[in-house]
């Protein structure tokens, strides 16, 4: 190396070998999440209260959304933000524009399949058991609010394919 740049075989060498050394750092020490500690979700519901539920869970971190389904996609991909309570949210459809999106649930949990590890249901209840029992048949960990079923008997059926 040229001594009147200041810049010894030695530096260049020190130097080059720092700048591996920062590649080699893993992505937590510099305050992202490993992609594959990340939980992969579906959000069954993506309107008002879906977006507010994915939102919150998006401030706490470690999920990443990988599908949304909503029936009504015309309202859920017109908002934009919105009042819940004493909150504004951000709409899902526009907050993830290039995630896929979907208006049944079963299409959705049948093509993402491979690339979701929980689904989070926050449609009308009476929708909330036929989608959490087939997120739990594919092995899926699911997130549902309440309540788990429009009757005993529905509660009762998720209880046991949770317990499976």
């Amino acid at each position: 190396m040229n001594r009147q740049s200041g810049l010894t075989r030695r530096g260049f060498v020190g130097a080059a070998a720092g700048a591996a050394a920062f590649t080699a750092v893993p992505r937590h020490v510099l305050g992202r999440t490993a992609p594959s500690n990340l939980v992969n979700i579906a959000a069954v519901g993506s309107g008002g209260h879906g977006a507010f539920v994915v939102n919150q869970m998006l401030k706490a971190g470690g999920i990443n959304v990988v599908a949304l389904c909503d029936v009504d996609a015309e309202f859920a991909s017109h908002i934009e933000t919105k009042e819940y309570g004493s909150r504004r949210i951000t709409g899902l459809y526009r907050r993830f524009p290039k995630v896929p999106k979907y208006r049944d649930f079963r299409v959705m949990l049948d093509k993402e399949q491979k690339d979701i590890d929980a689904a989070v249901i926050t449609t009308p209840e009476h929708i909330h058991t036929s989608a959490a029992a087939m997120a739990m048949k594919m092995g899926k960990h699911v997130y549902c609010s309440k309540l788990l079923g429009h009757n005993t008997y529905e509660i009762r059926l998720a209880t046991q394919l949770a317990e499976q």
